[in-house]
């Protein structure tokens, strides 16, 4: 990297988070690699999901309870065993907890879930190519990683109109959500910060169509746009003649 970045004409990182990595690791000024978010390309209209056991969906989607939603791959980095801990401390017995992903670390999350004593209310049935219709439904969405580069699905959460908290984790969700604004955003490794934040959101009501609002920032119309601002220096100008 530190060979071979300087003679690139342009860089680009996928959050301002990764770009000033970049520039830390090959040792390049503050400003050399730009940010250009990845787009999230419009979640999908279809209501149902083949993939997933249809008792499943019935079970998850028509409780009569709060619904929180994760999504991701089980693995460390995921750190929902963080998010089982936070969920076993809300003090309503009424919420349930859907896990959407497959990976290593289920075994291990699945003992864990029973050890809290909240492995009936907890929902994992493996990998989804699109949670789009249980993002719509949810009440809230989590992101309790250790770090991401730029988090897509919680853009998609913020598109779906679902509430998010998320840990502040390098890099993304701080940018995503705009210092806040559209999410509430916790320490991360904090179990106590993240219950807490989960039943406030769980409390209160949320400008949905706000939150659609900011998921439009990351279009692919706009992520287009900078890459040709990048690339074809003027070519605004030359669409407007």
């Amino acid at each position: 990297m530190r060979k071979l970045m300087p003679y690139a004409d342009a860089l680009v990182g996928v959050s301002g988070g990764v770009a000033r990595d970049l520039e830390d690791m090959a040792g390049l000024p503050v400003g050399r690699v730009h940010t250009i978010y990845n787009p999230v390309t419009g979640l999908p209209a279809k209501q149902d999901d083949p993939n997933i056991d249809p008792v499943f969906a019935r079970d998850w989607l028509h409780s009569s309870g709060k619904k929180i939603i994760a999504v991701g791959t089980l693995k460390a980095q995921k750190r929902f065993d963080r998010l089982l801990h936070a969920f076993a401390r809300l003090p309503r017995e009424d919420v349930v907890l859907l896990i959407v992903g497959e990976g290593t670390e289920r075994q291990a999350l699945e003992s864990l879930a029973s050890d809290l004593g909240v492995r009936p209310r907890v929902f994992m049935p493996g990998f989804t190519r699109d949670p789009a219709v249980y993002l719509r439904q949810a009440d809230l969405f989590v992101l309790s990683s250790d770090y991401e580069g730029l988090p897509t699905v919680l853009i998609e959460a913020l598109e779906a109109g679902t509430p998010v908290v998320s840990t502040d984790c390098p890099s993304g969700p701080r940018e995503i959500l705009d210092d806040g604004k559209y999410g509430t955003l916790v320490p991360v490794a904090d179990v106590d910060a993240l219950a807490r934040a989960m039943e406030e959101a769980l409390s209160r009501k949320h400008d949905r169509d706000a939150l659609r609002r900011r998921a439009q920032d990351f279009s692919v119309d706009k992520a287009a746009d900078a890459y040709l601002d990048l690339l074809l220096p003027g070519w605004r100008k030359g669409c407007s003649t």
